[in-house]
């Protein structure tokens, strides 16, 4: 069975939202090929791939930029292509910092209703949204904070986004 890229992604609710952005710097350790990359494991739980320039020498410094997260960022590591399998390194799927997928937010008055548990919002039970679908939620389906691409604090997640990332690490999904 082939690997799933996971979805890297986070909602914003305009477009012209400006995402937040760490600047890290590398160097080459050793000789690189083609097909060598940097990898670093986002708290968000990501892993993500940098192509390493194939002219790279040894020393030279590289600028990476990743989605700003709540949690620190581990240090960069290389990878060699032969290490890329299938879209894997180590058996835990990768993917690009480059593939930060937009989702806007759901207006209000487009969903009346909580998508998780389909109770209507009204005066007692307001909207908010989920920073990985977008989509409108009440707060008791929506009570975990996580560690989203593109913002520097922890973010509201759907309990629905939540089961599937816990279905997709469990490999149920």
């Amino acid at each position: 069975m082939a690997a799933q890229s996971p979805q890297f992604q986070a909602s914003f609710h305009k477009p012209d939202k400006q995402l937040e952005w760490q600047t890290l710097e590398y160097t080459v350790p050793e000789l690189v090929r083609p097909g060598d990359s940097v990898q670093v494991d986002h708290p968000s739980g990501f892993r993500l791939l940098f192509a390493l320039p194939p002219d790279a020498a040894t020393g030279t410094k590289v600028m990476l930029s990743v989605p700003a997260c709540s949690g620190e960022i581990p240090a960069l590591t290389a990878v060699k292509a032969e290490d890329v399998k299938h879209g894997m390194v180590g058996g835990i799927p990768t993917t690009s910092s480059t593939a930060l997928k937009m989702v806007e937010w759901k207006e209000n008055a487009e969903q009346p209703n909580c998508k998780v548990c389909n109770t209507e919002f009204g005066f007692t039970r307001w909207h908010h949204h989920c920073r990985r679908c977008g989509m409108n939620v009440c707060n008791a389906c929506s009570s975990t904070r996580k560690c989203i691409p593109g913002y520097a604090k922890d973010q509201r997640v759907c309990d629905t986004c939540v089961q599937y990332e816990m279905s997709t690490l469990i490999g149920t999904n």
